[in-house]
């Protein structure tokens, strides 16, 4: 009897946690429809498969098959060690999206640590060519690459209307980075790996995704800017999306989006300066994550006590998109070339996207301000600078003529100096006559009206929060010179 009652116990239990589990499945299933419509995010049902499946479709996939045999033959190795190879290389690079961690965790998160950090700013240059991209075709990201939180600064404005896979470098393939990322629905890539057996499985997983309609986003240049400028395109991405058109039973398009970024200043400052100056000089990446945490952490105490200190203004701007079955019928039979052959080709196609990336990149007030300050080659910068227009030209001390800088730039250099009498638009008389000498007779400066000041000049600090108030819409679009 004893025995009888502990076995009905048993039974008893298994099936209360049985109908638990079920019950729990099926509110976090019914939660993550809600963050989908909620969103109205644009998911391909491929991304809501189980791991298992995308990870069965490519150990099965005859292109990698092939592989297998080739490498084991190649190198003498047994056809069940290179089969386990693969299967780490397949583990390594599957994501699982999670979509309650996307959308609830980690768009609240990414909402809290940019408002700590930045103003973030969104512009279109299309906004019409977006909206006609057909719903069945598929998008593709393609952006510059300034900061590391570039992946969070891009996923958190496009979280109201699309998901977007990333193909994210090795550096984040520390716990607990790569369980967050894959969560995210993120895959890793090796850079710089130049096996090609792990080339194959790579490249059948970008043809996978994008054969299945998923949302990419890569960085054609393949590692952060050390100095703003955009780098050359490396080809490898962008050759397994492009080659995903010989798939017979692929009859959609894709859509390359370029995006383009900037900021008043980046995370890794400090970092990249270090190591432009010296590659040895590169810090780790604990110093680095430790260097990111106690600035949000102060910058969270900061706001507790209303007295918040951003890194200033993070603006990104999207442009036209590039239909790529538009692009090949100018260059017909691209795709089925050698390799070697085909590379040399859709380097045209990079360079047209990266052109696309530069003619957008926003101009944000820092750097605009520094150029300014850098084109009057002085240290210190008087309210009005020394200079005398002549037929839309400024003449800077020893005669060397310059182009003047825009309304923009002075509105803005007027709130980096101070107040001052005038209207916004004026142009600012020299302060020196053509000889050099000091002017004797103040001058009307720049400002803002009805105020005046007596200060010659002052340090500015364009690291003062307060000193970069203009509107970002006056910036984009802007191009020095």
């Amino acid at each position: 009897m004893n025995l009888l009652a502990w076995l009905g116990l048993a039974a008893a239990l298994l099936l209360l946690s049985s109908a638990g589990l079920w019950l729990g499945r099926r509110r976090v299933r019914r939660a993550a429809r809600a963050a989908i419509h909620q969103f109205r995010a644009r998911l391909s049902r491929y991304q809501l498969q189980q791991r298992r499946l995308a990870k069965a479709t490519l150990a099965a996939d005859p292109v990698v098959l092939a592989a297998v045999l080739h490498h084991a033959q190649e190198h003498g190795l047994s056809e069940g060690d290179v089969r386990r190879r693969v299967d780490h290389y397949i583990d390594e690079i599957v994501p699982q999206l999670n979509v309650l961690s996307y959308y609830k965790i980690g768009y609240n998160l990414a909402k809290l640590v940019l408002n700590l950090l930045y103003r973030v700013t969104v512009d279109y240059q299309d906004e019409a060519a977006l909206g006609r991209i057909p719903k069945k075709d598929v998008m593709v990201y393609v952006m510059n690459h300034r900061s590391n939180v570039d992946y969070v600064v891009v996923a958190y404005v496009l979280a109201y209307g699309a998901h977007v896979s990333y193909a994210v470098g090795e550096w984040a393939r520390v716990w607990p980075l790569e369980y967050v990322f894959k969560s995210f629905g993120s895959y890793f890539i090796r850079r710089g790996f130049r096996e090609p057996l792990y080339h194959a499985v790579l490249e059948r997983y970008v043809h996978l995704i994008t054969k299945n309609g998923v949302t990419q986003g890569f960085f054609p240049e393949g590692r952060l800017a050390r100095d703003g400028r955009l780098g050359p395109a490396k080809l490898g991405l962008l050759d397994y999306i492009c080659r995903t058109l010989l798939d017979p039973e692929f009859t959609r398009d894709i859509w390359f989006v370029p995006v383009a970024m900037n900021f008043d200043r980046v995370l890794e400052d400090r970092a990249l300066i270090r190591e432009l100056v010296d590659e040895r000089d590169r810090p780790g990446r604990l110093w680095q994550a430790w260097t990111v945490v106690t600035y949000v952490s102060r910058n969270l105490a900061r706001l507790l006590t209303g007295r918040l200190k951003r890194y200033g203004r993070a603006a990104i701007n999207f442009g036209t998109p590039l239909s790529l079955r538009h692009w090949l019928r100018a260059t017909p039979g691209v795709l089925e070339l050698p390799k070697a052959q085909r590379l040399a080709e859709l380097q045209q196609l990079a360079q047209e996207l990266m052109g696309r990336i530069g003619a957008i990149i926003p101009v944000t007030p820092v750097p605009l301000a520094a150029a300014a300050l850098l084109s009057f080659d002085q240290t210190r910068l008087a309210h009005a600078p020394p200079a005398a227009t002549r037929g839309g030209r400024w003449r800077q001390p020893g005669g060397a003529a310059g182009r003047a800088p825009p309304a923009p730039v002075l509105r803005q250099l007027d709130r980096a100096s101070g107040p001052y009498q005038g209207t916004a638009d004026a142009v600012p008389q020299g302060a020196r006559d053509g000889s050099g000498a000091a002017a004797a007779a103040p001058r009307t400066h720049l400002g803002r009206r009805g105020e005046t000041s007596n200060s010659c000049c002052r340090t500015i600090d364009l690291r003062d929060d307060r000193e970069q108030q203009l509107a970002h819409d006056e910036f984009v679009g802007l191009h020095p010179g």
